[in-house]
């Protein structure tokens, strides 16, 4: 399982760690992937900019009982909003 870093490969580099995966996967293997994608629409990546913030607020509220680690990531680390160089999240890419 792969977990949040295929969009920091660029467009040729995402295709070419699929077949890489396919080429060695049992035949009835799967690959499990999460990660970042590009929306479609700007409504899209807003929604998740959204969706993001929401669950950071929650889980800050569940675990402190305060917005203090909310606070952070809605500031620094909401990828919906503060992209990062070397984050390259696309549509989505294939073999």
């Amino acid at each position: 399982m792969l977990s949040l870093v295929i969009h920091h490969l660029d467009s040729t580099g995402k295709p070419r760690l699929y077949r890489n995966v396919f080429n060695c996967i049992a035949e009835r293997g799967a690959l499990l992937v999460v990660d970042i994608v590009a929306g479609r629409r700007p409504s899209v990546w807003s929604f998740h900019a959204n969706f993001f913030d929401r669950i950071a607020y929650e889980q800050s509220m569940t675990a402190t009982d305060s917005t203090e680690l909310y606070d952070i990531v809605r500031k620094e680390w909401n990828i919906f909003i503060y992209p990062q160089e070397g984050e390259m999240p696309d549509i989505f890419s294939t073999i």
